[in-house]
């Protein structure tokens, strides 16, 4: 049986698609066990290793594939020229949008650092500006890398940056009139003071019963301010409403 041109032609094409399908599954297996393989220290430097021979792997794939169908295919040779233009192409862009975006950033000044930014789920201060993403430290102090880009095309907010004397308690005792019991006492304290603007709404005050009387209780009151100046104006609030 002769195999004429076309014939072979066509056995080429399928071999490329095969062997291309196996380049793309060999590099998905080494991605998906790289984690399991490689230290935890080293995985980032790792998957950028893994990402780089995988580039150079398909354009040396490609350029050796246009070569072998220049003279067979034409067509398909000029085929996978153009997609390999195109991959170039998108390659380019996507390492250079978060440099562009950074640029467009840094330009008008709209990411400030020691600013709170909420993007999404990720919410904290902005620490550091680098040339790919913005760095910022969550509530819990982990350190957070947005991409640029992901800013650019999406939705956040910029604000002043929680006092840091949120977290400073503000304790002092004072005796009340008790109100029925000492837990009702306790809870309508606790919900005059919330309702207070100069207040901490995410850390609620602690109130401790020290001794009580038949008529009085004397409690120690912790409370978290915007601002250690207003704890008098706390302490007279709760003496005004509870002590009279």
């Amino acid at each position: 049986m002769n195999l004429n041109l076309s014939d072979f032609s066509n056995l080429a094409i399928y071999e490329f698609l095969f062997l291309t399908l196996i380049v793309f599954v060999f590099f998905r297996i080494v991605n998906f066990i790289s984690p399991f393989i490689i230290p935890k220290d080293r995985r980032k430097f790792g998957k950028k290793i893994i990402t780089i021979t995988e580039l150079l792997t398909w354009f040396v794939f490609f350029v050796g594939a246009i070569q072998f169908f220049m003279g067979k295919n034409q067509i398909f040779a000029i085929g996978i020229f153009i997609l390999l233009i195109f991959t170039l192409l998108w390659i380019i862009w996507y390492y250079l949008r978060d440099f562009a975006a950074g640029i467009f950033f840094k330009l008008n000044s709209s990411l400030p650092e020691n600013k709170q930014i909420t993007f999404g789920k990720n919410k904290g201060k902005i620490i550091k500006k680098h040339l790919k993403n913005v760095e910022i430290e969550a509530n819990n102090n982990e350190n957070i890398f947005i991409p640029y880009s992901k800013l650019l095309n999406g939705i956040f907010s910029i604000s002043e940056p929680q006092n840091e004397n949120l977290n400073y308690n503000n304790t002092f005792t004072i005796e009340v009139k008790k109100i029925k019991s000492v837990k009702e006492t306790i809870q309508q304290i606790q919900t005059a003071i919330l309702q207070l603007p100069w207040v901490s709404l995410k850390n609620e005050p602690k109130i401790l019963p020290i001794t009580e009387t038949e008529n009085n209780l004397k409690l120690e009151i912790t409370i978290f301010s915007i601002n250690n100046d207003y704890t008098f104006k706390i302490r007279n609030h709760i003496e005004t409403k509870f002590c009279k």
